[in-house]
């Protein structure tokens, strides 16, 4: 797996965020720098082409299938993670400014994770007037905001401070103009994330500490409804089932009633009142992987396939609605699967990447043809489970001459 060196900017930053965080949280701070930041290219894209911070995720197929483009298509042309670090790829000469900060935004979200035992869910944002203009990341522990400034930079020597200063003046030049609210417990974090134009040397982090700003709501609501919100937006490119709909209903009221702890366990019910329960069995006309309890679709970006799922063990957490559940819940990451498995495509997937028909047999729903595919799938700490896969059937050779 690639890795990006940490390190603290200098010593007065170090001291500064030693003063702001916890013992926990900078000890932990200090095990990053020391270790630096190893992670999966899938984590990465999660955090980055899987997440549109203006829109608040993807909501839909299209969303999905949108970004996956950019997954398969301009971060593997601006970057070369395959070996021990990030680089830019091999024939890149200028880096627009969107790739500089996707990648300052996906290190700088993975390095806040380490040291804040947060993942991808916890980023997802609220749609609310009092967050849509700011410019920086928010996520929530139980008890505290943690704000992420990020900034992505291409440099001729990522280890050479001095090409920095800009990115550093503009990250401190934030706290000079805020007003920040007596007992404000808030940690904001710094991220500057370097990477050599000549590919000579191995990406950069640097930690800063900028000020925290306010923010208006308790910390452990943000975090539900955020949470709630991320793995809403995943399930909806999943399935629009009686379930997504009663979750939306919880959500709004989560948001709206004063006293929203009353709601604490209380499970969401099908309309016969039983409350939800998930296996393998519940998602007729889906892909399943039984074995890793896994659901999720295959999703046509271009001229290739994705597969986005998600663990079912997320399901039945959210169906119990015990908010410290809810709060706590993370996955051990890494790879799910690396063999074949037999999918479930849509039959005009099939047509637009023109298929053999041997390789696809009828399903017994209208339009859905069963396909085997192989292929990487990783799954990130929130249970959400993303890998490009490819079609495998019975004619090996014709597939292994196209590029997916």
């Amino acid at each position: 797996m690639p890795k990006v060196d940490v390190h603290f900017y200098d010593d007065a930053h170090k001291a500064l965020l030693k003063s702001r965080l916890s013992k926990t949280s900078f000890d932990a701070m200090e095990k990053l720098v020391q270790e630096g930041l190893t992670f999966a290219p899938e984590e990465f894209s999660i955090h980055t082409v899987f997440r549109d911070q203006k829109n608040l995720g993807l909501k839909t197929y299209k969303d999905v299938a949108a970004a996956a483009g950019d997954f398969r298509g301009a971060l593997g042309r601006y970057y070369d993670w395959g070996g021990d670090s990030i680089y830019p790829a091999a024939d890149v000469r200028t880096m627009p400014q969107d790739m500089a900060e996707k990648l300052g935004v996906g290190a700088s979200l993975m390095a806040a994770n380490r040291v804040f035992d947060l993942h991808e869910a916890d980023w997802q944002g609220i749609d609310d007037s009092n967050f849509k203009d700011l410019d920086f990341e928010i996520a929530a522990t139980t008890d505290m905001f943690v704000e992420v400034e990020s900034k992505g930079a291409w440099v001729d020597d990522p280890k050479a401070r001095t090409h920095l200063s800009t990115k550093k003046t503009d990250i401190e030049s934030k706290k000079r103009v805020q007003r920040i609210q007596k007992g404000n417990r808030n940690c904001l974090i710094g991220v500057i994330t370097a990477v050599a134009k000549n590919r000579n040397k191995p990406a950069q982090c640097y930690l800063l500490d900028p000020e925290p700003r306010p923010v208006s709501m308790e910390p452990r609501r943000y975090k539900l409804i955020s949470r709630i919100g991320f793995y809403m937006n995943a399930l909806n490119v999943i399935s629009g089932a009686h379930f997504l709909y009663a979750l939306r209903d919880r959500y709004e009221l989560l948001r709206q009633i004063p006293d929203y702890e009353q709601l604490d366990g209380i499970r969401i019910a099908k309309p016969d009142g039983e409350p939800w329960t998930f296996t393998v069995e519940s998602f007729p006309g889906k892909t399943v992987l039984g074995e890793e309890e896994i659901v999720g679709r295959l999703i046509r970006a271009g001229d290739g396939l994705i597969f986005w799922g998600l663990s079912i063990s997320v399901l039945n957490t959210l169906s119990s609605q015990s908010f410290d559940a809810i709060s706590r819940f993370a996955v051990q990451p890494g790879y799910a699967r690396r063999r074949n498995f037999r999918g479930i495509v849509h039959g005009r997937d099939v047509r637009a990447l023109r298929l053999p028909d041997d390789f696809v047999t009828p399903a017994p729903w209208p339009n859905l043809l069963y396909l085997t595919v192989e292929g990487s799938l990783y799954m990130g700490r929130s249970g959400i489970v993303v890998g490009r896969v490819r079609p495998v059937g019975g004619n090996p050779r014709a597939i292994r001459e196209r590029e997916f």
